[in-house]
């Protein structure tokens, strides 16, 4: 041994006997406690670690959980979402519908939460609508971790809200009823709205009215025109060819 010459020594004392170890104990062994989900919080699925969208929830608590789907939002846990980016689906096409399927009952709501990050993205995000019609869920497609968690922290807020509170305040009035109704057609803006209303009257005769009525408007220029007879005249439907 490293240390024997050192027992030879007269001023060497042999270390005490050890303790005997207690006996074990037999009384009943108490559980440790778990900490139950913190019901005001975002509970997030432990497979998110990593996820960019995690540091952007900002307005709401959130905190990791045991859980299938990826976030669960609301105090009752009945609304769900599933994170995909376009770029992970198309090296992984079937990853969704398998996780699609985890979570297929047991949620009033079920969010697809799309994060596109990729530009050549129109056919696979087809089928990623496709996918989500077929299954029962809602599509919701953000260009950026920021926004995608906005979406997470507007559901969880939103929770027992009705649809009032996020609908658009129109006012009863036949003008504002009429603003509404034709600013939704692209570059007509309010100043529009009042100078066809002077110049034309009802809504009947601006949805009547030729071209050249049109663009007799103050400010109303030919591409506004052109918008605007699109409106009034294209069938709603597209049809086959």
């Amino acid at each position: 041994e490293a240390f024997a010459h050192m027992r030879n020594k007269a001023s060497y004392e042999p270390p005490p006997p050890p303790k005997p170890a207690p006996p074990p104990e037999t009384g009943p062994v108490v559980p440790k406690r778990v900490a139950a989900p913190n019901t005001k919080a975002v509970q997030v699925s432990r497979k998110q670690k990593g996820n960019p969208v995690i540091k952007c929830i900002k307005n709401v608590p959130w905190e990791y959980g045991d859980i299938v789907p990826d976030y669960l939002m609301g105090s009752k846990g009945q609304a769900c979402a599933l994170f995909l980016s376009v770029k992970y689906h198309m090296l992984h096409p079937k990853y969704v519908y398998g996780r699609m399927e985890q979570v297929k009952v047991g949620f009033r709501l079920r969010v697809l939460l799309c994060y596109v990050d990729t530009e050549e993205s129109h056919k696979t995000l087809l089928d990623i609508h496709k996918a989500a019609i077929m299954n029962g869920f809602t599509l919701i497609l953000a260009w950026s971790p920021e926004e995608a968690a906005r979406y997470i922290e507007t559901y969880h807020s939103y929770e027992d809200k009705q649809a009032d509170n996020i609908q658009e305040r129109v006012q009863g009035d036949y003008m504002s009823r009429l603003t509404d109704v034709l600013t939704t057609v692209r570059s007509i803006n309010k100043t529009d709205v009042a100078n066809l209303s002077t110049n034309l009257g009802s809504l009947a005769s601006l949805i009547t009215a030729s071209k050249e009525r049109l663009s007799l408007c103050p400010g109303v220029g030919p591409k506004k025109v052109q918008r605007l007879h699109d409106a009034f005249t294209q069938p709603f439907l597209m049809r086959k060819a």
